[in-house]
């Protein structure tokens, strides 16, 4: 990505803790914070931007997941599980 001079500031609240293993990462790799954060917000928006959304669901999707509502109603499958976990608040 070209170099273009940053014309405004992102503040990030971060505990000492981390902003010195942020520190500490960009000094390993002879960066600035500043730029090794760019760098990493850089390649984190791309790959966000990039990745593939799921698709939406079909009419027939949707009605799969409709008709597995209310399937377990009626098993008693809360009851056998309190018996094996062998606990009477479950």
């Amino acid at each position: 990505m070209p170099r273009a001079h940053a014309s405004t500031r992102i503040e990030l609240r971060a505990s000492a803790k981390r902003r010195s293993r942020y520190l500490s990462a960009a000094r390993r790799r002879g960066l600035t914070l500043s730029e090794w954060a760019r760098r990493h917000l850089d390649d984190a928006a791309e790959s966000d931007l990039t990745a593939e959304l799921p698709s939406e669901p079909t009419a027939a999707d949707v009605a799969d997941a409709l008709g597995a509502r209310g399937a377990l109603r009626g098993s008693k499958l809360r009851d056998r599980i309190a018996a094996l976990r062998g606990t009477p608040w479950s």
